[in-house]
């Protein structure tokens, strides 16, 4: 029986990904067994249960190679029932016969390879730090000039200017607030 993507979806999101993530937290917080050896298997599990996932996970990138056959997605969903379920343990037997025999053979270069990775992240990340105070800071600045701009023409419009004629020694330009300019009686003819 063939389901709709959605559904396989939805099943893929909470049996993959949502029951092991609380079983997970369950086994971490010490409440998922009674005994402290029997806590730390269930961290254990849990613990092989995400780097099994991860694979799998790497291993969709070929998912447009394969997704056009039938039963794709419920094959996966098997797959992912198959590692969780206890009796078969599934994660664990990938984990000992697939993974950590590759892992433990390049794990050199997944750690050098991951190494230069993080250096150029973080490089990338700090400079993608120093670039937005930059642009932080010339927005600001902008924004600054700007209102100071805009209190300068209403003090020019409500006819407030100082006696130096440009503003330049008014209490706006000073920083000061603007202090309220009474109004001009006119000239008697």
């Amino acid at each position: 029986m063939v389901l709709p993507a959605s559904i396989t979806r939805l099943l893929l999101l909470g049996a993959g990904v949502l029951y092991p993530a609380y079983r997970s937290f369950q086994a971490l917080e010490g409440r998922s067994a009674p005994s402290k050896d029997e806590a730390e298997l269930a961290r254990r599990r849990w613990l092989t249960y995400w780097v099994v996932f991860a694979a799998v996970q790497v291993g969709e990138l070929a998912e447009g190679v394969v997704s056009w056959l039938p039963a794709f997605r419920e094959a996966k969903l098997g797959l992912v029932l198959f590692l969780l379920h206890p009796r078969s343990r599934g994660a664990e037997s990938v984990y000992n016969i697939v993974l950590r025999p590759w892992l433990r053979k390049h794990e050199p270069v997944v750690d050098a390879a991951l190494g230069s990775a993080s250096a150029r992240a973080l490089a990338y990340s700090d400079d993608l730090h120093v670039r937005g105070r930059e642009y932080a800071e010339r927005a600001l600045t902008r924004a600054t000039s700007h209102v100071a701009e805009q209190l300068q023409e209403q003090l020019r419009q409500r006819g407030g200017e100082g006696e130096g004629g440009s503003g330049s020694g008014s209490a706006a330009a000073q920083g000061a607030p603007p202090q309220a300019v009474p109004p001009q009686r006119p000239a008697p003819t």
